[in-house]
């Protein structure tokens, strides 16, 4: 064949594949949906779907304009696909909607200097302007969203609730991104203020001042928004002690839990329905427990109603020993 003709039948075939892959693909999300609509059908209560949307996804541009109506775009076709529980995550070292107890993500950008000035200093070249510019970006695109007199949270919960789905929010137990870059502008003051406090991830929890902090962050999520929930998400990251000094961790942390406990008990009492408290914790008991993460003493004692059991953002295990949880 002569090399136009050979060009030709080669796109003929990938064209051919490429239609057969997209019908599978189709064909595959379709027998999922059916399935989830078959399970609804029988009104299965123990059937849920949940969806846990990170700090900072949307204000990548993932979802189409950084705007509030794409927020209710966004959650109504999730319900509407069969979403139970919409989980909304709104830190990692600092907030992402304007926060009475912490510091939000623009918190020291200029906007009269553009993205050439110290706040972006510390990003890594080729992430501030130009293609790759999306870690610039999205701090002013929260910034304009917050301006614009939409608290992101907020907006969230309520479209959660118009579509009736659970309404939850997502705390970051100790964020470790950007370790290796010390001037990133997403650290928190704590972090830079106390190097002798970081771990290989987050900061040390044997510290009274960072288990504070955090239970700041607790609280004023559990008074500010009318939720169903709050996850605790211990597994990104999942480092909360030294080497060594995790069974002395264990029980700090039950201390932790009772006191966010509490935080879920008063938001109850405010809001007038219940409250739940989930943990995301390492997939396997004894390896969360090593961790000073002993989820199922916290089960056994009444501190939470929901254990997410998981593998850490890297990797995935699809053989999660749920029976053994459960045993526990």
């Amino acid at each position: 064949n002569r090399p136009e003709e050979m060009n030709m039948s080669q796109s003929n075939v990938t064209e051919r594949v490429s239609l057969a892959a997209r019908g599978m693909i189709i064909g595959l999300v379709g027998f999922l949906l059916a399935t989830v609509a078959e399970t609804y059908a029988g009104d299965n209560p123990r059937t849920r779907v949940i969806y846990n949307l990170d700090c900072t996804e949307f204000f990548m541009g993932t979802f189409g304009p950084i705007m509030p109506e794409t927020i209710d775009k966004w959650v109504d076709h999730h319900a509407a696909l069969g979403v139970t529980d919409l989980f909304i995550n709104g830190n990692a070292q600092r907030t992402n909607y304007r926060t009475a107890v912490w510091e939000a993500y623009w918190d020291g950008y200029d906007p009269s200097l553009g993205t050439d000035q110290p706040f972006f200093a510390g990003i890594a070249p080729g992430r501030i302007d130009g293609p790759a510019a999306s870690e610039s970006r999205m701090f002013i695109a929260m910034r304009n969203l917050h301006l614009g007199g939409c608290d992101y949270m907020q907006r969230m919960l309520q479209r959660a609730r118009h579509n009736k789905i659970g309404a939850w929010v997502s705390m970051r137990m100790n964020d470790g991104h950007h370790g290796s870059l010390p001037e990133h502008p997403s650290h928190s003051a704590i972090w830079k203020s106390n190097p002798e406090w970081r771990l290989p991830y987050g900061l040390d929890y044997e510290q009274p001042e960072v288990r504070e902090h955090h239970l700041k962050l607790v609280r004023e999520l559990c008074e500010r928004y009318d939720i169903d929930g709050i996850e605790l998400d211990f597994l990104r990251f999942w480092l909360y002690f030294r080497p060594g000094r995790e069974h002395h961790g264990s029980q700090l942390m039950l201390d932790f839990m009772q006191q966010a406990r509490a935080a879920t008990r008063a938001a109850e009492q405010r809001l007038g329905h219940p409250v739940k408290l989930a943990v995301r914790v390492p997939g396997v008991p004894w390896i969360a427990r090593r961790h000073g993460l002993d989820a199922a003493a916290w089960g056994k004692a009444g501190l939470v109603d929901l254990i997410i059991a998981g593998a850490w953002w890297t990797s995935s295990n699809s053989d999660l020993p749920i029976e053994t949880w459960k045993g526990l």
